[in-house]
């Protein structure tokens, strides 16, 4: 007798219009070149400091959000802590990696398996579910690192960032930072990636559904942009984010502290901290439906 057909699977889950994409200070120190490529901090203030704030911001809203965890960063128990007690409050934990390496997408694929299993299972081990979501750390993405991404148990990925602007500014550090003498951990990655006019949602050729941040007009909707831009220019820029069907806020826990603990260079290092949470804040409401 023939076999019935298989049910449709319903379309994996992605993001929350509210992400945040956990960076310790020592990812920004890489970009601008002022420590060693894959040295970090047990316990970092920007992440100490940064996600308690972005929480509360949260609870304020009645939102709950996707977080993006560099598995690594897990080693420190004060942030696992924080994690779990994300987890708990109904926050979703997803991978960003477990090395943050800029060139995760160029690793062999042994070398890229190694890290992303590595994450999951960290991932796992505090919050006691594993991630279904992935961000590739600087929006580089590879089919080599797409394959283990899926291979690892992940259903979708939200790393294309549209946006000619980001790629414009990451050429430009690089290139100031190669001036001054130093190497940036930044890789520079393919143009035709962040060129927009891509659709809100797309399959990469291995199945792994995307959903790629929101950057109207090529402009990123993130909170460094929000951070930098006068604050007319922020309100169009949210009004513009959310007249999309997906809308996805990309927030850092770097929006969150005073600039002092960014290396010099980072472009929102002397927006002063009232400031920059005053815009967040004003976006997260704009594009988060408040209980």
């Amino acid at each position: 007798m023939p076999q019935a057909e298989p049910e449709p699977r319903a379309p994996a889950k992605g993001p929350r219009r509210l992400t945040i994409d956990l960076d310790g200070a020592w990812c920004y120190r890489q970009i601008h070149g002022v420590n060693a490529p894959g040295a970090s901090d047990d316990d970092d203030d920007v992440l100490l400091l940064g996600l308690p704030r972005f929480l509360e911001l949260c609870a304020r809203l009645s939102a709950t959000a996707t977080l993006f965890v560099v598995g690594a960063d897990l080693r420190s128990e004060p942030y696992a802590r924080l994690i779990e007690e994300a987890a708990r409050a109904g926050h979703e934990v997803m991978s960003h990696s477990h090395s943050h390496a800029y060139d995760l997408s160029r690793w062999p694929r042994s070398r890229i398996d190694d890290d992303i299993r590595a994450s999951v299972d960290a991932i796992a081990a505090v919050t006691g579910c594993a991630p279904r979501g992935f961000r590739a750390p600087g929006y580089n993405l590879s089919p080599p690192l797409l394959d283990a991404v899926k291979d690892a148990g992940v259903h979708w990925s939200s790393s294309l960032l549209p946006a000619p602007a980001y790629f414009g500014a990451r050429a430009l550090v690089i290139a100031r930072t190669a001036l001054a003498g130093r190497r940036s951990a930044s890789l520079l990655g393919d143009p035709r990636a962040f060129w927009p006019g891509r659709r809100p949602r797309r399959r990469h050729p291995n199945g792994l559904l995307e959903f790629p941040l929101s950057a109207p007009w090529g402009i990123p909707f993130t909170g460094t942009m929000l951070a930098l831009l006068p604050d007319g220019c922020a309100h169009w820029l949210s009004t513009a984010a959310r007249a999309a069907d997906d809308v996805s806020l990309e927030l850092h826990a770097a929006d969150f502290v005073d600039g002092h603990l960014l290396p010099a260079g980072q472009p929102e290092r002397d927006v002063p901290l009232v400031d920059k949470l005053a815009r967040i804040e004003r976006a997260c409401r704009s594009v988060v439906d408040v209980a």
